[in-house]
């Protein structure tokens, strides 16, 4: 692997994973202008949950695509393909939120795509931590505020633009100062990495370890050390556990003392471009179930990537300004 500074480079890479260690790149970047034709209205709704996609809809010809270890083969597998893609949590560009520090900016367009872009990662482990992996977003459910939709809406507070939220615009962009970032810079791979994991030391509501792998090295005697619980912990979670399934057996015993993890790596493979030596690796990658996708690019322009097929990739773009999002005042009290 070559040493660089990750946040200098033209073509960085960064991918998150839950519990396994997967390194990925970007460069396929050029397919995503083949794909710039479709416009952002047509690909979005003006929500944080929910995407479609009207160019898949239409889909006709047979393409296998795999999405975070799940296989589609298109078109005979184009709803649940679809049903996959909307359950994702799609974070864009906002504007009208209050402003960063008190005077600075109440847009993030521009400049936070990286910071979005983290945000959709992050929130895909947090889904898969909170609703199980193989969760699926249903509207009529999530209108309810109870039992699944409650723990769906707790999860979008953390992450909406409120000063208040743990993971919100405002948060990453402020604690991105003590990385070296001014409010409004863009970030690159390492420093949202940076950032989420300090976030996750105040997070009291989420039991998630975020590990920051660092000169590509993954220690697993550090990482085992970092995740077990400690004994008053193991305690806590064996009984939130059980409260939740009176099935629970001894057999269970060894889970309750580690730590959920979320790994990331940030990393380059090659120097102007992806050393195609990487590419069939990459793919097995993002085979693995316990991907939570990658986020990269270049300087000023980061993606978010679910999955690829043969010639083409599956990303979320967060390049779409839209008006903040309005979350009703009754449902946020009561969610905190």
């Amino acid at each position: 692997m070559i040493g660089c500074d990750l946040d200098d480079t033209s073509s960085c890479l960064y991918l998150g994973l839950i519990l396994g260690l997967v390194v990925f790149c970007n460069k396929m970047l050029q397919q995503l202008e083949d794909m710039s034709y479709v416009k952002p209205s047509e690909v979005v709704r003006q929500t944080y949950e929910s995407i479609s996609a009207p160019i898949v809809e239409a889909w006709d010809e047979e393409e296998v695509l795999w999405v975070f270890g799940k296989k589609f083969t298109l078109p005979q597998q184009r709803d649940e393909f679809l049903k996959c893609l909307k359950s994702k949590i799609w974070c864009t560009y906002r504007k009208g939120f209050c402003a960063i520090g008190g005077t600075g900016p109440t847009s993030d367009s521009g400049w936070g795509c990286m910071l979005r872009s983290g945000q959709m990662l992050l929130a895909e482990a947090l889904t898969r931590l909170n609703l199980g992996n193989d969760w699926t977003y249903d509207e009529r459910k999530v209108r309810c505020r109870d039992g699944e939709s409650s723990a769906y809406w707790k999860l979008l507070v953390q992450i909406c633009d409120k000063r208040s939220s743990r993971y919100s615009i405002q948060q990453i962009a402020q604690m991105g100062v003590g990385e070296g970032k001014e409010v409004g810079d863009w970030f690159g791979p390492n420093t949202i990495s940076q950032v989420l994991k300090k976030l996750s030391h105040f997070d009291e509501r989420n039991n998630l370890h975020i590990h920051v792998v660092m000169q590509n090295t993954v220690v697993i005697d550090e990482i085992e050390k970092l995740c077990t619980l400690t004994p008053e912990e193991a305690e806590k979670t064996e009984d939130e556990c059980c409260s939740a399934s009176s099935s629970k057996t001894s057999t269970d015993s060894t889970t309750t003392s580690w730590k959920p993890l979320l790994l990331l790596i940030p990393l380059r493979l090659g120097l102007d471009e992806l050393n195609p030596l990487y590419l069939e690796h990459l793919k097995t990658c993002m085979q693995y179930p316990g991907s939570v996708g990658f986020i990269g690019g270049k300087p000023n322009s980061a993606f978010y990537f679910l999955g690829y097929s043969d010639d083409s990739l599956v990303f979320l773009d967060p390049h779409t300004t839209q008006s903040v999002a309005k979350f009703p005042v009754r449902k946020l009290l009561l969610l905190w």
